[in-house]
């Protein structure tokens, strides 16, 4: 695409203009043909236009670290490492 920088363009090619997220949930009170869906303003009913879940797609993949507070069991208080 002329005039699109490479950040645009990538952008471009991984979403579509609105993406609509299936919306992981244990109830289906939609209509047939269609399931709980987010376009990032709230959750409606619709059809998904991605792969994965709204639940997946924000999921920091970071690893998580632990606080670095130490409380042993059976010692009054807490420290840090």
């Amino acid at each position: 695409m002329p005039g699109l920088s490479l950040a645009e363009e990538s952008a471009s090619t991984v979403l579509p203009a609105n993406p609509v997220w299936a919306y992981d949930s244990a109830e289906n009170h939609c209509p047939d043909g269609m399931q709980p869906v987010t376009n990032g303003d709230g959750v409606g009913c619709g059809v998904p236009n991605q792969a994965v879940s709204y639940q997946v797609a924000t999921r920091s993949h970071a690893p998580r670290r632990g606080s670095g507070v130490v409380c042993p069991v059976g010692e009054k208080g807490c420290y840090t490492r």
